[in-house]
């Protein structure tokens, strides 16, 4: 069976990342990946399995106060047309989430 070309919405939560930028720590964030896949079902596996074999993604779990936490679960997963997958830029990056921390009030 060919490989097709789709895109991968992942959901990651179970984080808890303080940076020096925001009052709050990172919880979670969404993504979308592009992945070669016979169908739906594989797309998301693969699709997962390179994002946590992202440096980005290992640093963020390594600097999480609970880097075993991690869960990624599949948000959308859609079949691009070859023409889209050639002509438009590979999607990327990281939409992080927070929530207030509870400690403070």
């Amino acid at each position: 069976m060919m490989r097709k070309p789709f895109r991968v919405r992942i959901c990651a939560s179970g984080l808890n990342v303080i940076t020096p930028e925001s009052e709050n720590a990172i919880r979670g964030f969404v993504t979308t990946r592009q992945v070669f896949a016979r169908n739906a079902s594989e797309a998301g596996q693969l699709a997962i399995g390179g994002l946590l074999a992202e440096e980005e993604v290992r640093h963020l779990k390594d600097s999480s106060a609970s880097p075993t936490s991690l869960r990624t679960e599949i948000d959308e997963v859609w079949e691009v047309s070859w023409i889209r997958w050639l002509f438009t830029r590979t999607p990327a990056g990281f939409t992080f989430y927070a929530s207030p921390d509870e400690d403070q009030s």
